[in-house]
């Protein structure tokens, strides 16, 4: 009737692409490549609204599918033209620049 599917879920996604927020210490705090390269191989990995999704690779195709029909809702609730993401971490960079923090 029906199959088990399991899935683990790592909220709060954003804080493994990113150095994490004061009091945290960076170098305690695994990044997304240190997350990815653990994950066994007949696992696979999706991130989608700041949570990351490591499932079995049986159910790949379904659950992709599932996701691109997300993604697609919501780009074209939010329209195809949305670049404020990309605005933004380009004014954070310069930001960076300029005040010498990558020199």
């Amino acid at each position: 009737m029906f199959e088990t599917l399991y899935v683990i879920l790592i909220d709060d996604a954003r804080l493994f692409l990113a150095p994490p927020p004061y009091p945290h210490k960076f170098k305690n705090w695994p990044s997304v490549k240190e997350i990815v390269n653990i994950v066994p191989d007949n696992k696979e990995i999706i991130i989608f609204e700041d949570v990351i999704y490591i499932y079995n690779t049986e159910y790949n195709t379904k659950i992709r599918s599932f996701f691109q029909e997300e993604v697609t809702d919501r780009w074209k609730q939010y329209g195809k033209d949305n670049k404020a993401s990309f605005v933004n971490g380009l004014k954070i960079m310069i930001r960076g620049i300029i005040n010498g923090k990558f020199v």
